[in-house]
């Protein structure tokens, strides 16, 4: 009971409350990047919130550091069960997803050359012109792009046009999907949205 007690005095850090508020701003806004990052910054500075930051890279998809963090709060505490759930959904998540993507969701060869041989660049819509403008009126460039000339992180500007051949889901509050797609190419990759 003691450790329960010494882990809500470390949530009451002020380090960890700002971060926190910029968390559930983050969350409650939008996930504007610029607002992840000043709650990273906060819980940088709280040396308690290791788990809270784990959390944090999580949901940025740095998974590196959030399993650095999530093992690094387990060494410490022992006893608290917590920070082993989301370690160990990375985990499984990274031992699941790379046996599914060569064999395309276990999709029939014939079927996946129907799905991905419907595709059409008039299913793009209103992105399919190279521009789009949101409902705020702000004016954004799109380029169609294949899946295998994106690269890692936030591709600004690109628009894809595929079939999702599959999706991943976990049991977190906050579920963060991953969708494995497939274009005009053909093999699957791994997206979260």
């Amino acid at each position: 009971m003691a450790e329960e007690g010494e882990g809500n005095h470390h949530l009451a850090n002020p380090a960890n409350i700002l971060g926190n508020a910029y968390l559930s701003l983050f969350f409650n806004t939008g996930q504007n990047p610029n607002i992840s990052q000043q709650a990273l910054s906060a819980y940088a500075q709280a040396h308690c919130a290791v788990f809270l930051l784990g959390q944090l890279h999580k949901y940025e998809e740095n998974y590196t550091e959030a399993l650095e963090g999530f093992f690094h709060v387990a060494s410490l505490h022992p006893a608290w069960p917590k920070p082993r759930q989301p370690q160990q959904q990375l985990l499984d998540s990274w031992m699941t997803l790379p046996s599914f993507l060569p064999l395309q969701g276990k999709v029939k060869s014939k079927k996946m050359q129907s799905m991905l041989g419907s595709l059409h660049p008039s299913q793009l819509g209103p992105c399919g012109d190279g521009r789009y403008q949101g409902s705020s009126g702000r004016k954004v460039a799109l380029e169609h792009r294949l899946l295998s000339t994106l690269w890692l992180g936030v591709n600004t500007g690109a628009v894809v046009l595929g079939r999702v051949v599959f999706s991943l889901t976990t049991d977190e509050k906050v579920p963060r999907p991953t969708f494995n797609l497939a274009d005009s190419e053909g093999p699957c990759f791994a997206v979260t949205v």
